[in-house]
């Protein structure tokens, strides 16, 4: 990955979606971090003041074969947020719209929304469906009459008669 300068980045990444103009994608992700080179170990914490002067915004941009980088810190922020937004929208008339398909209301459709009606008591009608088909299961578990795997009573598993 390349660190570059702000201006070099927004040079760069405009070279980048012009290769990918007819076929190809771009991708840019913005980050969050602090800039330091490299952490030195059992380094002094940063007191917030300075933490915050030395927050930077890492912003990365890749087609999947070249990957450029540049550090953005707060004092050239909104500067580099307009020229990026500018070399973003000049970018972007290379897009297709997608068609949106019409979805035909089909007999089933017209079920489902019948069976979603409340009744009396201002449950669903699914909720009560699903009610009825756990006590239809609970029956077929425990084994019809007496409640035993056999489906006979108690009774003759425990010895009496």
């Amino acid at each position: 990955m390349v660190l570059l300068d702000n201006d070099q980045f927004l040079t760069e990444m405009t070279k980048l979606y012009q290769r990918n103009r007819l076929k190809g994608s771009v991708w840019t992700t913005m980050k969050s971090s602090l800039c330091l080179n490299r952490p030195k170990r059992n380094a002094p914490l940063l007191s917030k003041e300075e933490e915050k002067e030395k927050r930077c915004c890492l912003v990365r941009c890749s087609d999947g074969k070249r990957k450029i980088s540049t550090r953005v810190f707060s004092q050239k922020a909104e500067k580099f947020a307009r020229e990026f937004t500018l070399v973003q929208k000049a970018s972007m008339d290379g897009l297709k719209e997608t068609e949106k398909k019409k979805k035909k209301k089909t007999n089933e459709d017209e079920k489902k929304k019948k069976k979603k009606h409340t009744d009396a008591k201002g449950n669903d009608g699914d909720d009560a469906e699903k009610k009825k088909k756990t006590k239809k299961k609970r029956k077929k578990k425990s084994g019809g009459g007496g409640g035993c795997c056999c489906a006979c009573s108690w009774s003759s598993h425990l010895g009496k008669k």
